[in-house]
């Protein structure tokens, strides 16, 4: 690795913002793979549907993907759209491209608002209070290279008629929020920490003469963010709403303080299931799991355990999605299906504990079993 070349993406922040404003091209594409991560795409629903008009149906397809095990809610949650940027405030405007009923965004530090139609009210769309950029938003993806950690150079290409130096590398967003001008929002999927991303995350940036960010792209597990930057320095109008609603997307506390306490104790079950050494667990607001060639999954349990339906429902789903998730996860690694071929996982709810299970339909594998979870546990 170049440390000339490390030191270019790291400051392609600085020398971006340094020019005041920017057009750009903006798109998400939040696509689900298996149950394990329609989970994590449930937390990301409220903020990104809304954009496409689309919050029903992204709920509906979330929850037949929870149901049904697959991963029809990846339709639910990608969008395209155009803006404007001013770096030194941090604000950006975007209007949707390419698909109907979409609806206008706008960000700023701490802000997220989305329109409810063409030329309707602004209101806020965020789960829980933002500090900083919102995560994943343009002026976060601009931040985010001052925290890159190792770096290699892809080729030369062209952005825009731009010829431009294609970087690959990894990104720590914890040090590229601390370095940050405006702050940034780091989530679940931010903090490597807690999202079970093994290696920081993944970026693509592509980097022209001056030293200038001309396109951004994120990779995470179920995810891709896409930046694209033009005419630096022109006079652009930021559609800034002058009213919004503030009230949030709420969250039941029940569900916020037995998230952790779910993800606390499924991480000390696993561990007594496997061999010491094998997986890193992490617990606390998001289960994570690691493994060694650079792997991972997390669930975030807090989105399901919001969805409607009694707290047995609520727990059936989450746990489901808790045991699916190892079960890829430990079979992937392996190279084998776990714990054996035909394994299905199994969940049972009752008013004192809740049990979970593995076993082979044919009864090839046998049984294993995860020591039973008390229900008192879960009322912190």
């Amino acid at each position: 690795m170049s440390e000339d070349l490390l030191a270019e993406v790291r400051c392609a922040s600085e020398r971006t913002m340094s020019e005041q404003t920017a057009r750009l091209r903006y798109e998400w594409d939040v696509s689900t793979v298996g149950l394990s991560a329609v989970v994590d795409a449930i937390a990301q629903v409220n903020t990104l549907a809304p954009a496409m008009g689309a919050t029903r149906r992204a709920w509906s397809l979330v929850g037949r993907a929870v149901k049904a095990g697959d991963s029809a809610a990846s339709r639910a949650v990608t969008g395209r759209s155009s803006g404007t940027i001013r770096f030194q405030s941090g604000q950006c405007s975007c209007q949707p491209r390419g698909f109907l009923g979409a609806r206008a965004l706008y960000f700023a530090p701490g802000l997220r608002l989305v329109q409810a139609r063409t030329g309707g009210a602004w209101r806020e769309s965020s789960a829980v209070p933002i500090e900083g950029s919102p995560s994943f938003t343009p002026m976060w993806l601009i931040e985010l290279p001052r925290g890159t950690e190792s770096v290699k150079l892809v080729e030369e290409e062209t952005v825009g008629g731009v010829s431009c130096r294609h970087v690959r590398g990894d990104v720590d967003a914890r040090a590229a929020a601390a370095a940050s001008v405006h702050g940034m929002q780091l989530g679940p999927w931010a903090d490597p920490q807690r999202s079970g991303q093994s290696d920081g995350l993944g970026i693509d940036a592509w980097v022209d003469s001056d030293g200038r960010l001309r396109r951004m792209r994120l990779r995470l597990d179920g995810a891709s963010f896409l930046l694209e930057l033009s005419d630096f320095g022109t006079a652009v109008a930021i559609d800034e709403p002058a009213t919004y609603d503030t009230a949030q997307v709420k969250q039941s506390p029940w569900a916020v303080r037995a998230s952790t306490a779910i993800c606390d104790g499924w991480a000390a079950r696993v561990a007594e299931l496997l061999p010491a050494g094998e997986f890193e667990l992490s617990g606390g607001a998001t289960f994570g799991m690691r493994w060694h060639g650079g792997s991972s999954m997390a669930v975030l349990p807090f989105g399901l355990l919001g969805l409607p339906g009694t707290r047995k429902q609520k727990l059936e789903r989450t746990y489901r999605a808790l045991a699916e998730g190892v079960q890829q996860s430990v079979s992937k690694s392996r190279g084998a299906p776990w714990p054996g071929p035909n394994a299905t996982s199994h969940v049972r709810v009752t008013a004192e504990q809740v049990e979970v299970w593995w076993e082979s339909t044919d009864g090839s594998a046998g049984t294993v079993r995860l020591r039973p979870v008390p229900r008192a546990e879960l009322e912190p």
